[in-house]
């Protein structure tokens, strides 16, 4: 019997089984997985075969499980919270089977399939950066980081932008174009940005070979810590379905400001860990933090500066978000 299926069961009352081999209970997270009313009809089931855990629920459609060789993913973490089993031993659960990982190099896991994006063509030329766009880049510890393009372009100002493509399986599908300096007025718009629906920024540099996934409301953050960005302080159903099926932990770094308190709380509803790192005053964001510390030190801080606890990070996140 594997220790994740002896964690379940020692948390768990006594369960019916079926003649297949599941065994049936109320499953927990219907509602939270858009269902109007809790399951009362034991439409959940579990399965335990040699050595692996299934778990469907044949009425929302929730799915997890776990093999040997595996680390412990989010939505089996998720259904682990809502059956009552405690952080602690969740936390000891993770450091055990990720040890188990990282001794064993045979294991294979599925590549992660990411959704499938439209591609666009570019709206104007595009050209290699100049001069000017190439300062700015390096000056915030970004120019190495990802392919950027600047434009002759007179719309919209785009012969004084930096443009970033958004990009998924090597196809551009959306782009943002960021004013170099100052804008000269209210009229100017300091970002002009093109995305599909639920684009979640890096996905193409995650791998399942991970324990985290770092998410941040910037791009520069997400090239910074090699993380994902969401593009706004919210994160949507879509986004956060996509950024759980990655099937690493993920770690929400919220800006250090007032806006950055909603990521927070999101990540503490949805069951996702969040990162306070200890940082000076005066730096509000990942890539402030690199560039006066360096990426692979911002990138220990944020690890080092964890919390899974949800109560704990609400009372953290009102004294760091401000």
């Amino acid at each position: 019997m594997s220790i994740v299926e002896n964690t379940l069961r020692a948390h768990l009352p006594p369960l019916k089984a079926t003649s297949n081999g599941w065994l049936t209970l109320n499953c927990p997270m219907c509602v939270q997985n858009g269902q109007a009313r809790p399951d009362t009809k034991h439409r959940g089931g579990l399965r335990f075969d040699q050595d692996k855990v299934g778990y469907h629920c044949f009425n929302c459609g929730y799915t997890t499980g776990w093999r040997p060789g595996q680390r412990l993913g989010i939505k089996l973490i998720k259904l682990m919270r809502t059956f009552g089993i405690d952080e602690g031993d969740i936390q000891r659960l993770k450091i055990q089977l990720w040890d188990q990982v990282v001794e064993d190099d045979t294991v294979v896991q599925e590549p992660y399939k990411k959704p499938e994006w439209p591609e666009i063509t570019w709206p104007w030329t595009v050209r290699d950066l100049n001069l000017e766009a190439a300062e700015y880049l390096d000056s915030r510890g970004v120019l190495e980081l990802s392919d950027w393009y600047t434009s002759a372009s007179p719309i919209q100002g785009m012969d004084n932008r930096v443009i970033l493509p958004y990009t998924s399986d090597g196809k551009i599908v959306g782009y943002t174009a960021r004013w170099i300096g100052d804008v000269p007025d209210k009229k100017t718009a300091k970002m002009i940005t093109s995305r599909p629906p639920s684009f979640v920024f890096n996905l193409d540099h995650q791998s399942q070979q991970r324990k985290y996934t770092i998410v941040t409301e910037g791009e520069y953050d997400a090239l910074t810590l090699d993380g994902v960005a969401v593009m706004t302080n919210s994160i949507s159903p879509e986004q956060a379905k996509i950024i759980e099926d990655i099937d690493n932990e993920p770690v929400v770094l919220p800006d250090k400001d007032k806006a950055g308190m909603t990521l927070a709380l999101q990540a503490a509803e949805l069951g996702w860990s969040v990162s306070f790192p200890d940082w000076p005053d005066g730096i509000k964001d990942a890539n402030d933090a690199a560039r006066q510390f360096g990426r692979v030190a911002v990138l220990q801080s944020v690890i080092l500066a964890i919390e899974s606890s949800p109560l704990k990070i609400k009372l953290l996140a009102r004294r760091w978000c401000v």
